[in-house]
């Protein structure tokens, strides 16, 4: 899954030409907020 979203996030900033993608989560699903605070490197 995470390649998916590296190569989804990198076509959207070289191809579509975007400066900024925003993520949001749902504070139940523990997983979803592990992995956005682990991700975050990408901003």
């Amino acid at each position: 899954m995470r390649e998916i979203a590296a190569t989804g996030i990198r076509y959207i900033f070289d191809v579509i030409g975007l400066h900024r993608i925003m993520a949001n989560h749902v504070p139940a699903n523990v997983r979803s907020e592990i992995s956005l605070l682990i991700d975050d490197g990408l901003s």
